[in-house]
């Protein structure tokens, strides 16, 4: 039995999507243990809180590869002078808590094609990201995995969306921390190509109002599509209050709609993993600034 764990919850990756992927690793830990006992109840509550003091441990090397291919990912809706992407690979292992021998292993995106200053400004944004799902794996670590391991963090990104305006980057990270089964995270990461970050607040009129119509919007297309595999409004609504952080740790721009990643257990069961939908641009034409980053789709 696990009982209640202590962890240093990290603020920057994203802000929710950092508290997103301590808490789906302490659920993956808290339904490991769980299960080890033979029960098949729900697990047990797991609290996330402020360190009480976390023992120090050496910093474990970390290494960064470029891809043997150095050739960029296909970018879809591209076009020329749209930014270029080639994958670094970065690691880093450690040996800290019961789950030993750990690894994290991230393909990272590196941006080009673009004045160097913007791609300057975005690489430094993805690397802090990458530093910052690496250091919360590594803080999960030091509280042992529910197994022997070897525990793992993998990640890896997606382009959903390419032109001469913007970027928007799907990012993925699966963890093993022993026991039964992985979680998955999702997180995501948009710009201008002058290179200023795009906050999901920033594409509507106001904060609040984007946040009310995703809220109708998403909860009927979740119901639609994950209805009929047992998902209700029970499951749904607590996680899709009209609030923008229900929706901002995993968005992306796409050319048919607006993008949408649930964290795992969100909105659904685990074993549905993290749902996504897609919100055409059209059903959000009234609260989209059209002066804002998503002005150029309605």
């Amino acid at each position: 039995m696990l009982g209640r764990q202590v962890l240093r919850v990290r603020s920057r990756f994203g802000r929710a999507a950092s508290t997103a992927i301590l808490a789906a690793a302490l659920t993956a830990l808290a339904v490991a243990a769980w299960g080890c006992g033979g029960e098949a109840a729900t697990p047990p509550i797991v609290y996330v809180t402020p360190s009480l003091g976390v023992t120090e441990t050496p910093v474990p090397s970390e290494t960064v590869e470029a891809s043997a291919a150095g050739s960029p990912s296909p970018t879809p809706a591209s076009a020329p002078g749209a930014a270029t992407i080639t994958k670094a690979k970065v690691t880093r292992k450690g040996s800290t808590g019961t789950c030993v021998d750990w690894t994290a292993t991230i393909m990272k995106p590196v941006v080009g094609g673009i004045p160097e200053e913007a791609a300057s400004a975005v690489n430094a944004v993805l690397d802090e990201k990458v530093t910052e799902a690496m250091d919360d794996f590594e803080t999960v670590m030091g509280y042992g995995g529910g197994g022997s391991g070897p525990c793992t963090l993998t990640g890896d990104y997606s382009v959903a969306y390419s032109s001469t305006t913007l970027l928007s980057l799907r990012l993925t990270f699966v963890q093993y921390t022993g026991g039964a089964s992985t979680s998955t995270i999702a997180g995501s990461a948009s710009f201008r190509t002058d290179g200023t970050p795009v906050e999901l607040a920033d594409l509507f009129t106001s904060a609040s109002a984007g946040a009310a119509k995703l809220s109708t919007e998403s909860r009927t297309r979740l119901l639609a599509a994950l209805g009929s595999q047992g998902v209700d409004a029970d499951w749904v609504n607590p996680g899709t209050l009209p609030q923008i952080s229900s929706f901002d740790s995993a968005w992306a721009f796409t050319g048919s709609g607006l993008e949408l990643t649930f964290q795992e257990v969100t909105v659904a069961p685990h074993a549905l993993g993290a749902p996504r939908i897609v919100i055409p641009w059209p059903s959000l034409a009234g609260v989209l600034d059209p002066n804002g980053p998503a002005g150029e789709f309605i």
